[in-house]
């Protein structure tokens, strides 16, 4: 490793596939309450890809800080 400070940080996480569109979706849930429907297609928001949810931590008021992980090539 090249010389230089680091932190580090140890985390536990248990990833949870989503399918777009399913009823963990993300984008189909919690960004249309947030956002609503995109005015311009009339749909929600489509990541295109399956993708990981990691979590989500609730902040002040009505908000939440959602983590995710997208593979940059498909599970198969």
């Amino acid at each position: 490793m090249p010389k230089g400070a680091y932190q580090v940080l140890l985390s536990q996480v248990q990833p949870k596939l989503v399918v777009p569109g399913d009823e963990n979706d993300y984008f189909t849930h919690e960004q249309v309450e947030l956002w609503g429907i995109d005015s311009f297609w009339g749909l929600p928001h489509s990541p295109k890809t399956e993708y990981y949810r990691l979590s989500t931590q609730p902040l002040a008021g009505r908000r939440s800080q959602f983590e995710f992980l997208v593979p940059i090539f498909p599970h198969n």
